[in-house]
């Protein structure tokens, strides 16, 4: 009798949490949907040859049209972080393997991709959308 008790009592935590994680998620959705809305309109967006990068605020967003209207949706809702000194942006994504670093000179519009483990750094251009 105890063990159904038990299984019992467990599944209604793993409900009750359950409830929970997608109140947090809702509510996660929303606030970055927000921001988003923000970023789009007040951020400043490159295109370059494989993603969209949108900056606001020390964030990144990343997709892959030129307008941005991707950003924010599956695939494409990875958030990163970045920071500026002059004319370099340097960001990265948390979410991505360790490899992810990337640098951006807005003078000279060139994005360029750290691979330390291979011993690499890819260079490309992009330009400023807006």
């Amino acid at each position: 009798m105890s063990n159904a008790q038990d299984a019992d009592r467990m599944y209604q935590s793993t409900d009750r949490d359950r409830q929970i994680y997608n109140s947090i998620q809702q509510d996660n959705k929303e606030a970055m949907q927000s921001i988003l809305n923000i970023a789009m309109s007040k951020g400043k967006l490159w295109k370059c040859p494989q993603n969209t990068y949108l900056f606001y605020d020390g964030w990144v967003f990343v997709g892959s049209k030129e307008d941005g209207s991707d950003i924010g949706h599956v695939p494409y809702n990875i958030v990163g972080s970045f920071y500026s000194y002059r004319e370099f942006m340097k960001f990265t994504f948390q979410g991505l393997s360790y490899e992810n670093i990337f640098e951006l000179n807005t003078r000279t519009s060139q994005l360029f991709s750290y691979k330390y483990t291979l011993n690499k750094i890819e260079k490309f251009d992009c330009k400023f959308i807006r």
